[in-house]
C-alpha cells in the first residue's frame, strides 16, 4: 500500500469520525435548545413549529442528485472477492453474517477504506492501488467534508458554541424573527 493510499485512508477515517462528533452534538445540541426554547418561549416556540411544519410541507421535495457513476476499481472487486470468500454467511468455518453484510455495503457504496479496514482485519493481503482507487477515495473525502461542513451549519451547532443564557436568549430571538 503506497503512503499517499495510506494517509488518504488516515484522512477518510480522522473525517468519518469527526462527522459522527459533530452529528452527535447537534442531535444533543438540538434537544437542548428545543428544552430551552419551548421552556423560556412557549407560545412562540408552538407558533415557531407550527411555521416550520408549513415550510417543510410546502417545500417541494429536492430530486437527490444522480451520483456519477464511477467504475469500481479492479482492486476494489478483488478486496471485495477474497473478504468475501472468508466470510461469506455460506462457509461454515468462517462465515459472520454481520461483518459481511457491513463488507457488502461497503462495497455497494465504493467504500475502500472500509474494504481495506476488514481486510487487515482478517490478515488479507491488499493488492497494490491504482489511480482509480485513489481518486475515488478522495471523492468519498470530499462528501464527508462537505457533510460535516452542512452539519457545522445547523441550529444545533451553532447552539453547542452559545455560552450564556443571554446568548442562547438572542439567538431564539434570532430565529423566531426569521
Amino acid at each position: 500500500m503506497s503512503n499517499q493510499f495510506k494517509k488518504l485512508r488516515l484522512q477518510y477515517e480522522y473525517l468519518v469520525l469527526e462527522k459522527e462528533e459533530v452529528k452527535e452534538v447537534c442531535t444533543q445540541m438540538g434537544k437542548e435548545m428545543d428544552t430551552f426554547f419551548s421552556f423560556h418561549y412557549p407560545k412562540e416556540y408552538k407558533s415557531f413549529l407550527e411555521l416550520n411544519a408549513k415550510k417543510n410541507t410546502s417545500k417541494k421535495t429536492k430530486k437527490p442528485k444522480k451520483e456519477k457513476q464511477i467504475k469500481k476499481p479492479k482492486e476494489l472487486k478483488k478486496i471485495y472477492h477474497l473478504i468475501a470468500r472468508k466470510i461469506h454467511p455460506d462457509n461454515i468455518d468462517t462465515g459472520d453474517n454481520r461483518l459481511f453484510k457491513v463488507v457488502a455495503k461497503a462495497y455497494s457504496e465504493n467504500d475502500i477504506s472500509k474494504l481495506v479496514e476488514v481486510a487487515d482485519l482478517l490478515d488479507i493481503k491488499t493488492p497494490d492501488f491504482s489511480k482509480e482507487s485513489v481518486y475515488l477515495l478522495e471523492i468519498k473525502i470530499q462528501e464527508v467534508s462537505t457533510t460535516i461542513e452542512d452539519l457545522k451549519k445547523t441550529s444545533g451547532w451553532a447552539w453547542s458554541h452559545l455560552t450564556s443564557d443571554e446568548e442562547k436568549k438572542e439567538f431564539i430571538q434570532f430565529l423566531i424573527s426569521n
